[in-house]
């Protein structure tokens, strides 16, 4: 199989959400709306949506796609007996497609929409993305009310300075919630430090291990180099993971690529701890990759040690989650592919999984790209 050829542009997607708003002005019934709008999306891109086929897209267009993606899916899956697509499913796809349709047109459209309807998984990146800062109150108030979406909503408060966040983060840190989520928070209140002061409360907590963190984030100075000892322990790697997540995001630093692969090397070491703590890891790191400019990307690849840490990492991706960094793979280009494919032949790097691997994947593009 060959790296996607069917490119997605910018352009592309645009044009196809503002044809897809006049089908949904036209089409009152949901289903038949949605019918209509996979229709356009076969005739502007084929039967799927091949998430590698991306020309320089941000996250923001790559949730995009994943939604028009699911809407052919599901039009063309087998519905069973009942033949037909369930309708909290057609409310759902509907509703979110609308979104991105909706803040294709502009952001004033979007707003009213979303002021009328609960928030999905996808408005938190609308709102990061569009800088829409009306909604930090909302996300806030209605961030214990969506179990699912509270990380997606605490990265993207992440990104704002208000002053209802300092409290919030505070609570969060304090309450009885998720650990992953009480990391998360503590980049907030580090990113409050000149306002916030009250580290030997939270380092009260009765989890020791937190305690420690807290301590750790205190004294957290970014331009300094990383602490190698403490990327040894779980909660310390997993709150540099994020922190350097929301660097990418935010673009506020430059990139610290010591401090990022030697968090990643530590990753590898402590995966199965660190995936425990933090289901979302994976999508963390292919964040991280899909923030760093592909030249950029590519040059420190040139390193070997850096090389080597890399395919270690995209190795502990799950197969039947690896689309993201399977956009940073073919964004490497064929270059990238005859490289890792040398490094592996030589026996340079060693593997733990056994069986069908992402790497395994990778290298059957490169000898696809080879015919």
């Amino acid at each position: 199989m060959a790296l996607a050829q069917n490119t997605i542009s910018r352009t592309r997607l645009r044009e196809l959400a503002l044809a897809s708003l006049d089908i949904l002005r036209d089409t009152p019934a949901r289903l038949e709306a949605l019918v209509a709008v996979g229709r356009l999306i076969e005739r502007e891109f084929g039967g799927r949506l091949d998430i590698t086929a991306y020309d320089g897209l941000g996250d923001l267009d790559v949730a995009f796609v994943e939604v028009l993606d699911q809407i052919l899916f599901e039009l063309n899956a087998d519905t069973g007996a009942s033949g037909g697509i369930d309708e909290y499913i057609v409310d759902d796809l509907y509703t979110r497609a609308q979104a991105f349709f909706l803040i294709e047109r502009g952001p004033e459209h979007y707003r009213k929409n979303l002021h009328e309807r609960a928030i999905t998984l996808d408005d938190p990146i609308i709102i990061r993305h569009h800088r829409l800062a009306e909604f930090v109150p909302r996300l806030t108030a209605e961030f214990a009310e969506y179990p699912n979406l509270r990380c997606a909503i605490l990265k993207t408060l992440l990104t704002f300075d208000d002053d209802l966040l300092l409290p919030f983060y505070y609570d969060i840190v304090m309450g009885d919630g998720d650990t992953a989520l009480k990391i998360m928070a503590l980049i907030g209140l580090h990113q409050c430090r000149s306002r916030f002061g009250n580290w030997r409360t939270i380092a009260r907590t009765a989890d020791d291990e937190l305690n420690a963190l807290v301590a750790y984030v205190q004294a957290f100075d970014p331009s300094q180099p990383a602490d190698g000892g403490a990327l040894e322990r779980p909660y310390p790697l997993v709150f540099t993971l994020m922190f350097l997540e929301q660097q990418c995001i935010t673009g506020s630093d430059a990139l610290d690529f010591e401090r990022l692969f030697a968090t990643l090397c530590a990753t590898v070491r402590s995966r199965a701890a660190v995936q425990q703590l933090y289901p979302h890891l994976h999508e963390t790191i292919a964040s991280i990759f899909m923030h760093i400019a592909p030249d950029t990307l590519s040059a420190l690849l040139d390193d070997k040690r850096t090389l080597l840490t890399f395919l270690k990492v995209v190795d502990l991706f799950p197969l039947e989650g690896f689309e993201k960094i399977l956009v940073v793979i073919n964004r490497l280009g064929p270059r990238f592919l005859k490289t890792a494919e040398r490094t592996i032949a030589a026996g340079e790097v060693q593997f733990e999984k056994s069986g069908p691997t992402l790497i395994g994947y990778i290298l059957s593009l490169s000898a696809a790209e080879a015919l």
